[in-house]
């Protein structure tokens, strides 16, 4: 009894995992060349970086999977944006106080991600969200 919901169970999760809504909406890719896509980015809602984008040209084309590392910078028409960027992040932040670490402790290594674009201008505002903690990053074009 016990065997046969086990397996309907896991055949209906199967069954459902390709029905998951997608949520597609305009938006812009600029290539890590320089070339700018318009057409719909999936859009997954991210905390953290994410780790893949889908992009298809329009509604009845297929999706074409890119990597942070190919792109710029994405940006959706209803105006949350990301940008490529390499910066330092403390691995060891924590803000959960059950996982604090005993003494002063830091981890800075250096990171290439895609970054939420807060605000733009003379600086730029960014945020990187990882387990634990959010880091936010002033940016100025002409210092590090």
């Amino acid at each position: 009894m016990i065997r046969r919901l086990l397996g309907s169970l896991s055949c209906l999760y199967f069954l459902a995992t390709p029905l998951r809504a997608q949520t597609y909406e305009p938006g812009l890719l600029v290539q890590a060349n320089g070339d700018t896509l318009r057409g719909e980015i999936e859009n997954s809602f991210w905390t953290e970086p994410p780790t893949f984008i889908h992009y298809r040209p329009t509604a009845t084309s297929p999706s074409q999977l890119f990597q942070p590392r190919q792109l710029r910078a994405l940006s959706f028409t209803g105006g949350r944006s990301f940008r490529y960027v390499i910066v330092p992040i403390d691995h060891a932040a924590e803000t959960r106080l059950d996982r604090l670490p005993r003494g002063n402790y830091f981890e800075v290594r250096t990171d290439s991600l895609l970054a939420e674009v807060l605000l733009e201008g003379p600086a730029e505002l960014l945020r990187v969200t990882r387990p634990g903690a959010t880091h936010y990053l002033l940016r100025r074009p002409s210092q590090p």
